[in-house]
Formats: structure tokens, C-alpha cells, sequence
């Protein structure tokens, strides 16, 4: 006969209290509400939950030039059998099941397996409104059992979520990746950060799209405490990097009559966050070079 150390016994006897612990808390935690409102059960509320966990997260890009192309997240549900399985979006991406949108439903089968796939234009429809560029959501998942009971993270205790063993699958996130589209640059843009110091942060100066589809303008140096006879200067884009470059061109004289250019070949543009910054920015002025300046500017 072998004899197990006082340790190992120890171990042991902890390790089956932890597998207790956990199914007891488990089963309160997931268990069905007889009312919406009721968040502390007696025991004759209690009842064998069910929860999803995650299997893979497949494409979570919401493709807007592509509307039929879905987001996928695959999961099985555990605990009581899964009838179907509900994907909700968030207006505001909370808990909060007044603020979700039903999107779509998917039965689940004997195997308890089941691939969520929405398309952008499903989601477009849930909302009532079309998915803004640079968009970003969280879809929940609602679990309906065999017997009528439902489980999200709006009636179950969010902490289980947190916890890495569950591999919960009750929500996941999805964007939109911001595609260039130079309207929004258009009206007046709050400076943030100018090293050349022609403006303090919180001033104003105009900002235009166009000419070309891949450019916009901007009005800045100099500014009408320092110089006159400021020019519209054009920033190209790469609309599909957003990466700026500016050509070097004549940008307005400073007193009493010094000309200037500028250009720089780094940058880049967000017309989602409507935000230019251009480090980088070379001065020529009176035939002088002065480098290394940085200009950023915000539409709020």
C-alpha cells in the first residue's frame, strides 16, 4: 500500500472543493429568472443555465463597399440545450438589452455547434440607419434553451466572462475600417499642435476637400499675426493608406516681405476622426531652410 504525502492530500482536497465551487457558482450565476427584474434567486428559481463559449472569430471586418460580405464568430453552447441563438447589436455597445437591435436568428442543432454570420447590410437594417464610416459595434449573443429560458450578458453575471477558463462567447466586436473620403474636410479645423508657432492650440483655420478626389487644402501659414497673402495649399492623399505628401509650393509672405513655401512627405489624414497631421514640415523662407516642424489639426 502507498501512502500520499500530507501535501499531496492537501492538493487534492483543494482541487475537488475548487471543481465544487465552481459548478455551485456556475449554476447560480446562469441560472433562469422567473421575472426580468429579479437579480437575487431563492432556490426554487434555480435551474441549470446554459452559456456559449467561443470557438473562433473568423472575418470582424464590416466591409461598407461590400455589403454582403458577413463578420463570423463561431461558439457551442454548454449546460442546457441550446435551442437557437440571437445576435443583437448595441446602439450604444452596453449590456443594457433595451439598447440592442435584433439582427438575426440561428437554430442550433443536436451538436450544440453553430457559425454566426451577420452582414454589414443586416446589421445596416437591425439599426435603422446605414453603418457610418469607421464605424465600430459589439454584437451580443442571447442563448434560448429547449425549455424557453434565455441567457446574455444582460441577466448573467458578467463576471464569468472575465474569467479566461469559460471562453465565453456572449459578445464580439466588429469595424469598419475607415475608407478615404475627403468631404469631411471641410470648414474650419481646431489647431492642436503647431511647432512652427504661427497659431496657439485652440485656434482656427480653413480646411477644403478637392481639387482632385485624392486631395484636400488647407489655409494656414502664415497666420495674419505674422504675414499676408496666405494661399490655399494641397495635401495628396493615398486613399488607401491615408498617408500624406505635400508637394513644395508657395504658402503666403511674412512681414515685412519675406515669401515662404512649405512641403512635407509625411503625414496622414482620418476622415473618420477628421483629423490632418503632418509632421515633417520643411519651411523655405527667404531662401532658408527650416525643417522638422509638425502642424495637426482637428475638426470637432
Amino acid at each position: 500500500m502507498y501512502l500520499l504525502k500530507p501535501k499531496l492530500i492537501i492538493m487534492k482536497i483543494t482541487s475537488a472543493i475548487k471543481r465544487i465551487s465552481v459548478g455551485i457558482a456556475l449554476v447560480a450565476g446562469l441560472a433562469a429568472c422567473k421575472k426580468s427584474t429579479d437579480l437575487i434567486l431563492s432556490p426554487d428559481q434555480l435551474a441549470v443555465g446554459s452559456y456559449l463559449i467561443e470557438d473562433s472569430q473568423g472575418n470582424d471586418t464590416l466591409f461598407l463597399n461590400s455589403q454582403s460580405t458577413p463578420v463570423v464568430f463561431s461558439v457551442h453552447a454548454y449546460g442546457e440545450q441550446v435551442d437557437k441563438v440571437t445576435v443583437y447589436v448595441s446602439t450604444n455597445n452596453s449590456i443594457d438589452k433595451t439598447t440592442w437591435k435584433k439582427v438575426k436568428e440561428f437554430p442550433v442543432d443536436a451538436t450544440q455547434k453553430v457559425t454566426l454570420s451577420v452582414t454589414p447590410a443586416q446589421i445596416a437594417a437591425a439599426l435603422g440607419t446605414p453603418i457610418p464610416n469607421g464605424a465600430a459595434y459589439t454584437l451580443y449573443n442571447e442563448a434560448t434553451t429547449k425549455s424557453g429560458a434565455t441567457y446574455s450578458l444582460a441577466n448573467m453575471n458578467t463576471d464569468f466572462e472575465a474569467a479566461p477558463d469559460y471562453h465565453m462567447g456572449m459578445r464580439w466586436n466588429v469595424f469598419a475600417p475607415c475608407l478615404w473620403d475627403n468631404s469631411p474636410f471641410t470648414g474650419q479645423f481646431t489647431v492642436i499642435t503647431d511647432t512652427w508657432q504661427d497659431y496657439s492650440p485652440g485656434e482656427k483655420v480653413d480646411v477644403r476637400p478637392g481639387p482632385g478626389a485624392n486631395q484636400i487644402q488647407i489655409s494656414v501659414y502664415p497666420s495674419d499675426a505674422y504675414g499676408f497673402n496666405r494661399q490655399w495649399v494641397t495635401i495628396d492623399v493615398n486613399p488607401v493608406t491615408l498617408a500624406t505628401n505635400i508637394t513644395e509650393q508657395f504658402v503666403g509672405t511674412y512681414y515685412p516681405s519675406d515669401d515662404a513655401t512649405m512641403y512635407s512627405s509625411t503625414g496622414t489624414v482620418n476622415p473618420c476622426q477628421k483629423t490632418i497631421d503632418i509632421p515633417g514640415i520643411t519651411f523655405n523662407f527667404s531662401g532658408t531652410k527650416y525643417s522638422g516642424y509638425h502642424l495637426t489639426l482637428r475638426q470637432f
